[in-house]
């Protein structure tokens, strides 16, 4: 039940963090452009409506993402590597970002590994979370996931061939 209501807490905070805001925006760009409308400033009439489309554009995307990630779940009957494979087959033809998955000897065996449920409902959210993150900032053209086994951990990589940023 604990975990049922922090689930639903961590939705409400997206939902919050990030259509809310989407919303909030597209509100006040739509003001700014009947305020630029009725003083005949066609131009800035334009650029309210272009940001308006751009924040339209990302709230769909943002909007069916969040879908996908509350329709996709782990059940017990269903092999956690199989979900994984064909969660980004789905990311891939939604997104049209090439995707892989890599699984080392240990991991080709994924499902015989003693994880519990809550850890791969844990597993699951980061690497949703990962995958997003890819999309909304790196502009990336190719995802590879690897797992791998290490010391008893099990280790979850997200690499992209995206832009990155500056460390320092």
């Amino acid at each position: 039940d604990l975990a049922v209501l922090d689930e639903r807490s961590l939705i409400a905070q997206e939902i919050h963090d990030g259509l809310s805001q989407l919303v909030g925006a597209l509100r006040i760009w739509s003001e700014e452009a009947l305020a630029c409308l009725k003083d005949h400033e066609l131009d800035d009439v334009q650029k309210a409506l272009e940001k308006i489309e751009s924040a339209a554009c990302d709230a769909y995307s943002s909007l069916r993402e969040e879908i996908l990630g509350l329709r996709d779940s782990i059940l017990p009957s269903k092999e956690l590597s199989a979900f994984l494979s064909e969660y980004l087959r789905r990311f891939q033809r939604q997104w049209g970002i090439r995707t892989e998955l890599q699984l080392d000897q240990c991991a080709e065996d994924l499902d015989s590994l003693p994880i519990t449920l809550a850890a791969e409902i844990q597993l699951l959210r980061i690497f949703q979370e990962g995958l997003t993150n890819v999309r909304r900032h790196a502009n990336a053209s190719r995802i590879i996931v690897a797992l791998s086994c290490a010391d008893g951990w099990l280790i979850l990589r997200i690499l992209d061939d995206g832009a990155g940023f500056d460390l320092h």
